[in-house]
């Protein structure tokens, strides 16, 4: 068996590139993190390039696959990857770097100048010589590349935000700038953690880095950076606000509603992402519903989970259980809610639209009903000659409000059996 799996790796790896590229980058475009190990122990270069000069990282990010992207040229073991930064961080590792204090101190005195001066071009030039020329090597440069864009952050939401001394626009302009700012700042601190190889470096960079994208809104990130920062060391308040963040914006239980109008009433659980891919065939162990009677059928689509055959007028507790996976790879905040599964509301009505009771050769017209047992019936009687034309042209419903009617009989009909 290990032959044969040694001869189709071999085979795939040896097949030509219509474009896309190979299976490595299949398996990237697919998220397969699994087909993507085995293709990096036979041999495959996770740098290589396809046809259409795409790696296997740039389906990856571009598909938005956060595990598939941790996995890179030296580590087959998955670590924090932003996938949209990991792809601009994989071009921008072609920069040349010539450690130099002088150069580094004339950018340092440009950035400066551009915070105070609001200048946005001026700081992009003056954070990329910071990083090129860092005396400390590159991850310093990144770091302080960061720390500028997060002052004129700073410079330009005091701006945007001061009094009536400034036209709208202006302020306008000035909060777009802020957050412009914030998102090179994000990516400063990114390229300084994967730029590093100091041991015990990550915890301070993911930290801050989680923080700024907290400040974004981009509250995945920050929950994924800080979960980065936990593994290199334990620190009890970088967990205490991971525990915030999951709690309020993490992978949890949204909502939970009934679907009570059929047969079969079941409650469907809303989830706050999608469920990972891997998840979706075992998704009946991580949902519960009490009391159970073991029956009930689980269907999952994207982030909603529909748990089935229900009773009418019965409560249930309903639990999402720990070990839940989203497509980020955040675990679930393990949840649960009380619903009760209403009757169903009561009605009447004729199958077909059949409104006209058979002349002859017929037991009556089909009445459907749900929880009614009387029905207040009225018998009309039609002197219409055009009766006919109306009814097979679909407008009898319409004529019906516009004809005179004759009442014929009118009385409540009981309903026997279901």
């Amino acid at each position: 068996m290990q032959m044969l799996m040694a001869v189709a790796v071999a085979l795939m790896l040896a097949m030509p590139s219509l474009g896309f590229g190979g299976d490595l980058h299949e398996a990237a475009r697919k998220g397969d993190v699994e087909a993507m190990k085995v293709l990096l122990e036979a041999g495959a270069d996770f740098n290589d390039r396809s046809e259409r000069s795409y790696t296997p990282l740039h389906w990856a990010a571009g598909k938005g696959h956060v595990e598939t992207a941790g996995y890179g040229e030296d580590a087959l073991v998955p670590a924090y990857r932003d996938a949209k930064m990991e792809q601009r961080w994989q071009a921008d590792r072609k920069l040349v770097h010539e450690p130099s204090p002088g150069k580094e101190r004339a950018a340092m005195a440009r950035a400066r100048a551009a915070v105070r001066d609001r200048d946005r071009v001026g700081l992009e030039a003056a954070a990329r010589g910071l990083v090129v020329h860092a005396p400390d090597g590159v991850a310093a440069g990144w770091n302080n590349a960061a720390a500028v864009w997060a002052a004129f952050s700073r410079s330009s939401r005091a701006y945007g935000n001061d009094g009536d001394d400034y036209y709208e626009d202006d302020r306008t302009e000035a909060r777009r700038m802020a957050g412009h700012a914030l998102e090179e700042a994000a990516y400063g601190l990114y390229a300084a953690y994967r730029s590093s190889a100091a041991p015990g470096s990550a915890r301070e960079t993911l930290g801050a880095l989680s923080m700024i994208q907290e400040v974004r809104g981009e509250y995945i990130g920050a929950e994924l950076a800080l979960l980065g920062s936990l593994t290199e060391e334990k620190d009890p308040g970088a967990e205490d606000r991971l525990n915030r963040i999951r709690n309020e914006h993490g992978f949890r239980l949204l909502d939970v509603r009934t679907d009570h109008d059929r047969d079969d009433p079941r409650a469907c659980l809303a989830l706050s992402a999608a469920v990972a891919r891997e998840r979706h065939g075992t998704i009946a162990d991580y949902v519960a519903v009490t009391p159970g009677r073991g029956d009930h059928p689980v269907v999952l689509r994207e982030r909603v989970v529909c748990i089935g055959n229900l009773e009418h007028g019965a409560e249930y507790l309903v639990r999402v259980r720990d070990g839940l996976v989203d497509v980020h790879g955040r675990t679930v905040v393990p949840g649960e809610s009380r619903v009760l599964v209403a009757d169903r509301p009561a009605r009447a009505s004729f199958p077909g639209g059949r409104y006209v009771l058979p002349k002859v050769g017929s037991i009556g017209v089909p009445l459907t009903t749900v929880n009614m047992e009387e029905v207040p019936l009225t018998l009309l009687r039609i002197t219409e000659g055009n009766l006919v034309d109306a009814v097979m042209s679909r407008s009898f419903a319409f004529w019906r409000r516009t004809w005179r009617f004759g009442c014929w009989e009118r009385g409540t009909f009981r309903v026997i059996g279901r």
